[in-house]
């Protein structure tokens, strides 16, 4: 059996949906010492820029979700959103990752490369609590977060004036679990305008709408590629490593695109 209770092996990123999470996921994978989410880049099979080039693909906004970087860990026994899981034991859980983990994840935790993962609430898993943090929130009322949240994760139809939470539609493409295994509503309304829609959001979906009593960085300084690379540059140090400038300037303007081609 694997022993997986090391949570320094972890790097989590906590963030609101909506905030750039999955970009700045990517950021940190230009980190030298952070696995990458995609084996063929770890083995360079592939280039960092060639996996760059096949992500946020999508035909409409709304299928972005399922377009953007994901990992393949399959370590389904917990939520990174809702609270199933959060009284799992860290003898459950070395016991679960056994069970679950994917052939790639334990080959990652045999070496010493770090791994990275993603939460969005507020309170970390036991086994997360003395991992190497970085939050990510927006400002309030933050224009780009709106524009982010309404175009990809929150779409609103003007002329059904329904809305759709994009995380519970199941679609083809989904690789979301909770889309394509829970049976969660996903569409609401009517609503008189988007504004109401959004309104509605924020006050009744307990997944955007959680307490950060903190934050290491905003959305905003992910739009500006020098602060972006300054955080990046920052964490690489921290965690006694280097980055990929190049790799991060191509992310970087590949992706900021992509957001002026939606918003």
């Amino acid at each position: 059996m694997i022993n997986f209770n090391d949570p320094k092996k972890w790097v989590i990123l906590q963030y609101r949906p909506g905030a750039g999470g999955k970009f700045f996921s990517a950021c940190l994978m230009t980190i030298e010492k952070i696995s990458h989410w995609d084996f063929r880049v770890e083995n360079k099979e592939i280039t960092f820029k060639e996996w760059v080039n096949t992500q946020w693909n999508y035909d409409t906004p709304f299928k972005w979700i399922a377009y953007e970087p994901l990992h393949d860990w399959n370590t389904t026994f917990f939520s990174r959103t809702f609270p199933r899981g959060n009284d799992v034991s860290i003898d459950e859980y070395n016991k679960l990752m056994n069970s679950y983990a994917s052939n790639y994840l334990k080959q990652i935790w045999a070496t010493d490369k770090l791994v990275l993962d993603f939460i969005n609430k507020e309170n970390f898993p036991a086994w997360w609590q003395d991992s190497f943090h970085i939050t990510l929130d927006t400002q309030e009322n933050c224009p780009f977060h709106k524009n982010f949240l309404l175009s990809k994760i929150y779409p609103y139809d003007k002329d059904s004036k329904f809305g759709t939470a994009m995380m519970d539609k199941p679609l083809q493409e989904n690789k979301y679990q909770n889309a394509r295994v829970f049976d969660n509503q996903f569409e609401f309304g009517p609503f008189d305008t988007c504004d109401d829609w959004y309104n509605f959001i924020w006050k009744n979906d307990f997944r955007l709408n959680f307490n950060l009593p903190h934050c290491d960085l905003l959305l905003d300084d992910l739009l500006d590629y020098q602060k972006l690379k300054s955080h990046i540059s920052k964490i690489a140090k921290e965690l006694n490593s280097q980055f990929d400038e190049s790799d991060l300037e191509y992310l970087f303007n590949y992706w900021i695109k992509k957001k002026i081609d939606i918003c």
